[in-house]
Order: structure tokens, then sequence, then C-alpha cells
């Protein structure tokens, strides 16, 4: 007979309902898991406590966070010479059946947008023949993408870093949010012609 107190033995088959998405994770990546009643997985490695984790039983975005690095020179490589000087920074990821040791192309060619960017850039008064540039380039590769590509003011894009997160409007001039689904883009009602949409900050330490 099991001894446990009622409230116990509900958490114990709560936890239970979940555990397949911890043992995934486990299995995939190693031993540096660790999952709650709730379901909700977190890393134990203080490496990668700064990644937002999203798994369930069959996928997660954590090959996105191992594979950052590489992810961010693919990304440099197409919006440099297009953009000039930049910071390309991986954001953040949605979660997919690839793993940690698929070609770096194919999280460009998965099903659905799974990386997204947030890119820095100087601001220029060509900023948005840039921007169209950017969309131009990457609807040529047909890669599923999601960018978040801000323009800030020259004398403050020295202090651009990761921690710079991409939604802060007083950290931006201009922003363009750009979502490329490969052959399909959203429509005009929401993203416009060119599948983005434009975002004006208020200026960093704007008095």
């Amino acid at each position: 007979m099991n001894q446990k107190p009622l409230w116990q033995r509900l958490e114990d088959a709560q936890y239970n309902k979940y555990k397949p998405r911890l043992d995934r994770m486990l299995e995939r990546y190693g031993d540096m898991f660790e999952m709650d009643i709730y379901g909700t997985v977190t890393c134990t490695d203080s490496e990668y406590k700064d990644w937002q984790l999203a798994c369930n039983a069959g996928a997660d975005n954590f090959a996105i966070r191992l594979r950052r690095d590489e992810l961010e020179l693919f990304m440099q490589k197409i919006a440099e010479p297009v953009l000039g000087e930049c910071k390309v920074y991986v954001a953040d990821g949605n979660p997919s059946i690839l793993g940690m040791d698929a070609e770096i192309e194919t999280f460009f060619t998965y099903e659905f947008d799974l990386v997204k960017y947030a890119i820095w850039v100087p601001y220029t008064e060509n900023y948005q023949s840039l921007a169209d540039a950017l969309i131009d380039a990457i609807v040529k590769l047909k890669y599923k993408i999601h960018v978040d590509l801000m323009f800030v003011e020259v004398e403050h894009y020295a202090d651009v870093s990761r921690d710079w997160r991409y939604g802060i409007p007083d950290k931006y001039k201009y922003r363009v949010e750009i979502l490329y689904h490969g052959d399909y883009k959203m429509g005009p009602s929401y993203y416009g012609n060119y599948g983005k949409i434009w975002t004006e900050g208020e200026g960093v330490n704007k008095q």
C-alpha cells in the first residue's frame, strides 16, 4: 500500500506525466538538466543559464544554444556583405527535432523558422534600403528565419553587446522585424509588402 500522503502522490503523478521530456534531454545532451513538478526543464550548467530553454517530449531548442557561435558566424557571412559593419547575436530559438550534430544550414531549411537573431547596425540615412537589401538576400536563399534588425546611433554602437536585449525600445533608433518562411511571408496586414514591420525607438539615453 502506498503510504505517501495524497498531496505527494498527486505531485509524483504530475511529475511522471512530464518526465519523458526530461528523459529526452538527458539522453540527448547529458546529465545537466532537472525538472520541477510542473514540467519546466532547466539546465544546471551555469554556462547555459542565459538560454531560454524550450522543450517537450519530442522537440527542444537547446541545440541552437550549443551551436550559437556557428549560427552567428553563418548569419554574419550573410548580413555583413549587405549591411557592412554589424553585430550578430542569436537571441532565441524554437524547438525542433534537430540535434547538436545537425548541419548548420539545416537550421534554416527546417519546416519553420528556428533561429531568432538580433542584428545591430550603426545608423545611417539609408537604413531602409539596407533592411530591404537584407530581406532580398534572405528571400533569395529561401531560408526560414526571424531577425530583429536594429539601427543604433553611431556613438552608442560600440556599447552594443549580447546583453542588449533586442526588444528594449530605448536601445535603438529604428528596428525592423523580418520574418521569412521560405516561400511564405506573413501577410501585408501585419508585416507589410516586404515581410517586415518598422518600430521607431526612443533613442539611447534620450533626454
